[in-house]
């Protein structure tokens, strides 16, 4: 019995000062400077999204964009994309939204996406190609085929709401 509250107090030893040891770990890291960039960052980020998505400023979506693409926070860039297509027209955030729906984290491709979120995607990457994004261009050709006719986005989008 003596050696069991021994060990407890041992135990209990190790945790108080493994707790102490964090903490002066975590005082000390507080304001260094990989630390401060960090939150520097992340307040720049913030500034960016919500300067692009107020004003649909596109330079500062592009800086937002490439931190999210970056990181792959591609749900970031998700939101932020469907805001700067939907409410500003902007033809390189509807190849955005395409790209966020069609590379998850989990490494699925357009293909092999279920039947819904594969229109959706397809819906933005058409709105894309009709404003004549480059990217968007190569992407419809590659998935439609050369020789197949490019549907309007706004057709493709009203025989989703049939097909549903």
């Amino acid at each position: 019995m003596k050696s069991m509250y021994f060990l407890l107090s041992v135990f209990l030893l190790c945790s108080c000062n493994t707790n102490s040891h964090q903490k002066n770990l975590e005082n000390k890291f507080k304001d260094s400077p990989i630390v401060l960039l960090y939150q520097m960052n992340i307040e720049k980020l913030t500034e960016l999204k919500n300067e692009a998505l107020l004003t649909g400023d596109t330079a500062k979506y592009s800086e937002a964009k490439a931190y999210y693409l970056e990181t792959t926070q591609l749900d970031q860039l998700l939101y932020c994309s469907l805001v700067m297509a939907n409410k500003y027209n902007y033809k390189a955030a509807y190849y955005d939204v395409y790209f966020a729906l069609s590379h998850p984290r989990t490494g699925e491709v357009f293909n092999s996406l279920d039947s819904t979120t594969q229109s959706l995607a397809l819906y933005y990457l058409l709105k894309s190609y009709e404003l004549g994004y480059e990217s968007a261009i190569y992407h419809i050709y590659e998935i439609l085929g050369e020789n197949s006719s490019i549907p309007k986005s706004s057709n493709y989008l009203k025989s989703m709401k049939i097909n549903r």
